[in-house]
């Protein structure tokens, strides 16, 4: 099993992490090499939902491969952009606030930045999930 964070990309959709939870999925928009980064995620991987400016909002597990589908009709519209990648993820954790960017920051060591990455570091992804669960209370 592997621990992935992925990019809501709020800051170009307003409420899209909302559609994530709601829907089942991750999602990601633009050129094909977007859609590409899914094909490192697998049945079982742990995902953390990262949204712009706010932080880590959920947990979830990947329940299927990535498709390879370029969708032309996309669940969460994208300014100019039309095609629409997904990966089917089920949220298990949804927090009632954030984990901010700058608690991130402090348990991983660095910032998240881009559109998806594995957390390779077996303390920083184990501690960062912790954190996430004593937030629950």
């Amino acid at each position: 099993m592997q621990f992935h964070w992925i990019n809501s990309n709020e800051k170009y959709h307003e409420g899209a992490y909302r559609k994530w939870i709601a829907h089942g999925y991750g999602f990601t928009h633009g050129d094909s090499k977007f859609g590409k980064k899914f094909e490192v995620f697998e049945p079982g991987d742990l995902v953390f939902m990262y949204v712009d400016e706010m932080g880590i909002k959920a947990v979830g597990t990947v329940i299927n491969e990535w498709d390879g589908i370029e969708y032309r009709e996309p669940i969460i519209p994208c300014s100019d952009i039309y095609n629409e990648y997904r990966i089917e993820i089920k949220w298990f954790i949804v927090l009632e606030d954030f984990v901010s960017p700058k608690e991130v920051k402090d348990i991983l060591g660095y910032a998240l930045t881009g559109t998806t990455a594995r957390i390779n570091k077996r303390d920083e992804r184990e501690d960062l999930f912790q954190y996430i669960l004593q937030k629950l209370g």
